[in-house]
């Protein structure tokens, strides 16, 4: 019986299994020490974590239950349900960029491509459980958890061997069980009415599920291997961690994107006997939210991480200024940028759409600036990076607040480009993938011979690239301007982060069609900046 079949099998015969799931977690790498749903330990059996026969007296749906809608979880995990309605993975499948970036994808660079590999790959990550029923490489996707994006099942119905970059394959869907049963880390579950409870087999840590769809990659000649310059690689966030791992790290995907409450009830919500049969002991409890960089961008949805994705932000990094000197005409100084917080790179995901940069200024006592370096009119300005505004000519129409390059500015937005080359005697980068450079031109969608390429500052032609965990970058600059004798500048550094480049989103937005659905037309004014880390420090000219 096909993937397919079987999922559909499981929500006719047991309509409460795909909707209860939803909320006990949103990612792989959410629930390492929750099963979220609550079973007796006498339904698990050794192996796999099946369940034994008897589960079947304790798994009857007690009513009837649309497996359309997740909220049906909040019978039993209010507050999980709540948490993960907030967070962006459960608009995974419905955020507006996402949505216009999957489908043009689809039409244009994958159009003739082979399907469902990799045809779908987008939707696949973007839409686990929805895509594994109603296959389909464009957005929405049809079918009852088609507005769900990364839903409960997308973890706790999947029982397979995660691998690096396979959550984007149609194989990755035969790990989806259809038994009625909830696979997790749980050793001592309650009973429950609704389901049975098991142990993931050979999922031995929760980032071994995180590196299924956080890593993103296409084998393009289907040799087994995946190696930059021959395959599509697109994100390495889970390769990266592994690395902050081997080298010693501590920290865990968990730690900081599902940071631990208070030891509470799993199932918080639950009635006792009527769908929790006894009491359960206090679990070390998650927050389901799963805060990341990114926000929501329609204006009908409200922003209730606000607060907690700027925390994270600025727990990553350390900005320091490590040297100033004032001169008749120049200011100089010497920048340090220190990845302090994280397990993984600075930035990381698919970091040509994540903008992280330095703003310097010098500013006069009166307030006065004297000379600035990645500073914004507004929010919606664009950065005057010369890697695209003066290079990328098909892109340069989509820039606002620019009239000129910035050849000083650190920007560590990787460029997307349709065509990648090896560099010749380039060496290899640190997680030992040979460097690559840009041989085509700048794209927001995603071509098969292409990939993401290290921006260039063209003060002194350093590459930018992206910071290793762990790593301090430091960075020269010549601020220009006259300085009169005895007179103190304040020097200023800040470390700036956006989840997308204004010109980005505007292009894509000018490839749309009048009756394309989410316009873009607005949404790059709703980008917000946010102040990772900042540095002061004041000079006299003598």
């Amino acid at each position: 019986m096909s993937t397919h079949s079987r999922f559909l099998r499981t929500f006719r015969l047991n309509p409460r299994v795909l909707t209860l799931a939803a909320i006990c977690g949103v990612l792989a790498a959410s629930l390492s020490l929750l099963t979220g749903c609550d079973e007796d330990p006498g339904l698990l059996a050794s192996g796999r974590g099946n369940t034994s026969a008897g589960a079947d007296a304790a798994t009857t749906p007690v009513g009837p239950i649309d497996p359309a809608s997740a909220g049906a979880c909040a019978a039993c995990h209010g507050a999980i349900f709540n948490q993960w309605s907030a967070s962006m993975h459960a608009q995974a499948s419905t955020s507006p960029v996402v949505v216009v970036q999957t489908n043009q994808v689809a039409r244009g660079p994958l159009a003739e491509s082979a399907s469902p590999d990799p045809k779908n790959l987008c939707v696949n990550c973007h839409a686990p459980s929805a895509a594994a029923l109603a296959p389909s490489p464009t957005l929405p996707l049809t079918g009852s958890l088609s507005h769900e994006g990364i839903t409960c099942v997308s973890c706790h119905k999947w029982n397979g061997t995660p691998t690096s970059g396979s959550g984007g394959l149609v194989s990755f869907q035969a790990g989806f069980q259809s038994t009625n049963v909830m696979f997790g880390t749980l050793a001592t579950p309650v009973g429950a009415r609704t389901h049975a409870s098991g142990v993931w087999g050979e999922v031995k840590d929760s980032s071994d599920l995180c590196a299924t769809c956080h890593d993103v990659s296409f084998d393009r000649n289907g040799d087994g291997k995946i190696v930059k310059g021959t395959d599509l690689v697109l994100q390495t966030t889970s390769r990266e961690y592994k690395k902050y791992r081997d080298d010693g790290g501590s920290r865990t995907c968990i730690a900081c994107h599902m940071p631990s409450l208070a030891n509470g009830r799993a199932a918080d919500t639950a009635r006792i006997p009527e769908d929790q049969l006894t009491e359960a002991p206090p679990r070390a409890l998650h927050d389901h939210g799963f805060v990341g960089v990114d926000a929501p961008l329609l204006p009908t949805q409200a922003d209730t991480q606000a607060n907690a994705r700027a925390l994270l932000l600025r727990s990553a990094a350390k900005v320091t200024i490590d040297s100033a000197a004032a001169y008749g005409g120049t200011v100089d100084l010497d920048v340090s940028i220190a990845n302090v917080g994280t397990g993984h790179n600075l930035p990381t995901g698919f970091a040509f759409a994540r903008q992280m940069w330095l703003e310097i200024v010098v500013t006069r006592a009166n307030g006065a600036v004297v000379d600035a370096s990645g500073l914004l009119s507004n929010e919606a300005s664009d950065l005057c990076d010369a890697s695209t505004y003066e290079n990328e000519r098909a892109m340069r129409p989509f820039f606002v607040g620019c009239t000129s390059s910035d050849p000083q500015l650190v920007s560590f937005q990787q460029k997307l480009v349709d065509r990648v080359e090896v560099v010749r005697g380039g060496g290899v980068d640190d997680l030992g993938d040979p460097r690559l450079a840009q041989s085509g031109l700048e794209t927001v969608l995603q071509q098969l011979p292409g990939g993401a390429v290290p921006r260039v500052r063209p003060s002194d032609n350093q590459p930018l690239g992206t910071i290793v965990a762990g790593d301090t970058r430091r960075f020269s600059y010549t601020m220009r301007g006259s300085i009169a004798p005895g007179e103190e500048v304040k020097l200023s550094a800040r470390l700036l982060f956006r989840p997308l480049p204004p010109y980005f989103v505007r292009s894509l937005a000018a490839s749309q069609s009048a009756d394309d659905r989410p316009q873009l037309a607005q949404t790059a004014s709703r980008l917000r900046v946010t102040e990772m880390a900042t540095a002061t420090r004041s000079v006299r000219r003598e």
